[in-house]
């Protein structure tokens, strides 16, 4: 697990969620509460998830927005350094 860093390109740190999936009671009941807070922490993330897409959605279309933006500007101070008709080769210069 500690070598997933190399395959998740994120940041964050991966989570992951622990359940038992044995049909019968419990045997040993010293993890029935963490099993117990993963699942209402995984059910939770799930209905949260078609609003962290469009959140995720808005970011990416934001940040397209700015290297627009970053573009145009780059643009436009090269189109003013270079002349429409005369003098070409003193712009080259």
């Amino acid at each position: 697990m500690w070598s997933m860093g190399k395959i998740f390109d994120t940041p964050e740190v991966v989570r992951v969620y622990t359940r038992s999936y044995w049909n019968g009671a419990l045997t040993n009941d010293d993890f029935q509460h963490m099993f117990e807070k993963d699942e209402k922490l995984l059910v939770r993330e799930l209905l949260d998830l078609p609003r962290c897409s469009a959140e995720r959605k808005i970011n990416l279309v934001v940040h397209r927005i700015r290297l627009v933006k970053v573009h145009v500007c780059i643009l436009g101070t090269l189109r003013g350094m270079t002349p429409y008709w005369f003098g070409k080769e003193k712009s080259r210069e």
